[in-house]
């Protein structure tokens, strides 16, 4: 995932490849865009904003006018190719610093899920394929931005490790859910609700914390903080996939 300011313009890549391995022309090719606000808007080729540069490799740009997460899925047939990724829109400029050194990393996250390890496997998200290293890491990213205005961006090292303890139960929670086909849930809808009990036990453990320790009652932010109203807000985003 990049990260871009609202007004920006992101580039959208494709690479269509047949069986063989060599660049090869769809029968068809969509993109579908999603915004922050749920709508979808879809794109057929050759129409604009799709773009044919050479045999099998196409891009589009995408005015990002909402701050938000944006969706965006390719689809072709003959040969069959679905892939997509999220983009995450911010109003206040770029800063590397937004991301703390403490984060968990993918291996953290991988280590979490229950159903499957990190893998470099495309197409279309199911409990069959497994989240890209890239993915992993937009949804820690994700979960950080989150998170930053409840806990605070200036986290004390001794609350640290558990800070990343929540980034990375979050993580798992918005990563998760969107790989598995809606009728497949009921299966591992017990770990999931595992995982939100334990962050919401960590999140509280944290914020009274750094209550205590800051000695102002806010835990960090300014304002008057609810462990519940947080961890509902976050736990019921809509993260399913596209289509």
């Amino acid at each position: 995932m990049a990260d871009y300011e609202r007004g920006d313009t992101a580039r959208l890549n494709l690479k269509v490849h047949d069986k063989a391995g060599a660049l090869t022309d769809p029968a068809t090719l969509t993109l579908t865009v999603r915004t922050p606000a749920g709508i979808p808007t879809t794109f057929t080729s050759p129409a604009a904003p799709i773009v044919k540069t050479e045999v099998g490799v196409y891009h589009a740009d995408v005015a990002l006018t909402e701050t938000g997460t944006w969706l965006y899925q390719w689809e072709t047939t003959s040969p069959g190719v679905v892939e997509g990724g999220t983009l995450l829109v911010v109003s206040a400029p770029i800063d590397a610093a937004r991301y703390p050194a403490w984060l968990p990393d993918q291996h953290d996250v991988a280590a979490l899920m229950f159903t499957r390890a990190m893998g470099e496997q495309g197409g279309q998200p199911s409990f069959a394929t497994r989240p890209s290293p890239a993915q992993v890491e937009e949804q820690i990213r994700m979960a950080w931005l989150l998170l930053a205005p409840a806990i605070g961006r200036d986290v004390p090292e001794a609350w640290q490790p558990t800070a990343r303890q929540v980034v990375k139960l979050q993580t798992a929670l918005l990563l998760e859910p969107g790989f598995w086909p809606e009728q497949q849930r009921d299966a591992v809808r017990e770990a999931w609700d595992q995982w939100e009990r334990m962050l919401d036990r960590f999140l509280t453990m944290l914020l009274e914390g750094l209550a205590r320790d800051r000695d102002d009652g806010t835990g960090g932010t300014g304002e008057p903080v609810s462990r519940r109203s947080i961890t509902s807000v976050l736990l019921t985003r809509d993260l399913e996939p596209l289509l």
